[in-house]
């Protein structure tokens, strides 16, 4: 499976459109309204590339995920029907999904992606005259490259790389294939591996830019704020209530605010750190963000 990342602006929905004229009826284009029943059911027993822009928002996921996971190797999935028989469906694609951040909290799902990062804006694709041929030239090369590549990558997946692991490894061993049968006449294992080698490496980056995420997501709870009442004494009968909005990092390290921070789903820890349930504090802090429609567990 393939993952295309990036921020706001940068051309996901661009680079979308361009594949999609790539592929032509080879792809069924969705957006963030395909649920994962209109994908199952209008590919059906086809082997199309499901291509799922603005996937941040899609708000079936977890259900896409799960059908895209039985179809990176092919699977059967099996649905219940009004009939009462449930009913057995063939899965076998490589969907692309572009999307501002995956967030796939299963290792076993990061693992089956094929990562992409969008680090500048994408302009205006080619004509669709140019990019329908291009599709055609891509054809004829998967055609072409098809059993040595296959062959390749069937030894390529078994190659152990330190540190990586052994899915991970199968995911990027495909591409290193059609890579090296195309860039050598006869490729060998030292070629091919150095070539799978170096698309890890890269794979790093994007993992950088998960930190990255990170950090910026800290950061946005962080600055949110709270509404706090502040209550004084006029005189013997009398007080006076003031209320103040107040950030979670002006909170932090003072007791007295220990309660209102514990409520939105934030406690800090004796050593210093922090203790954030994600369900609380993206309702709290990040409506209206990038992250609103993440899931963050």
């Amino acid at each position: 499976q393939v993952g295309v990342t990036g921020g706001s602006n940068k051309g996901k929905s661009t680079m979308h459109g361009a594949i999609a004229g790539i592929l032509g009826d080879l792809c069924f284009v969705a957006d963030a309204k395909t649920t994962e029943a209109a994908i199952r059911q209008t590919i059906g027993h086809d082997s199309v590339t499901p291509l799922i822009d603005e996937f941040e928002h899609n708000s079936e996921r977890d259900r896409i995920i799960e059908l895209n996971r039985a179809a990176t190797r092919g699977g059967t999935v099996s649905r219940g029907s009004r009939s009462g028989h449930a009913i057995r469906f063939r899965v076998a694609w490589i969907a692309w999904l572009f999307s501002i951040e995956l967030h796939l909290s299963r290792a076993a799902d990061r693992n089956r992606y094929v990562r992409i990062e969008i680090d500048r804006i994408l302009r205006d694709p080619p004509a669709d005259s140019i990019l329908e041929g291009l599709g055609r030239d891509v054809l004829s090369v998967a055609l072409w490259l098809s059993i040595p590549a296959r062959n390749l990558a069937n030894e390529l997946r078994l190659k152990p790389i330190p540190n990586v692991a052994g899915r991970l490894v199968e995911v990027y061993a495909v591409p290193a294939a059609i890579m090296a049968t195309l860039y050598h006449d006869s490729p060998t294992m030292e070629q091919a591996t150095g070539i799978l080698a170096d698309l890890l490496r890269d794979r790093e980056t994007v993992k950088e830019q998960s930190i990255d995420d990170e950090r910026d997501l800290l950061r946005d709870i962080l600055y949110g704020t709270l509404q706090i009442d502040f209550t004084e004494g006029l005189d013997e009968h009398r007080t006076k209530t003031t209320y103040r909005q107040l950030a979670v990092g002006q909170m932090l390290g003072k007791r007295e605010f220990d309660e209102h921070l514990e409520a939105a789903g934030i406690k800090q820890t004796e050593d210093g750190g922090l203790f954030i349930v994600t369900e609380q504090a993206q309702k709290k802090f990040l409506r209206g963000t990038r992250w609103a429609v993440l899931d963050l567990s």
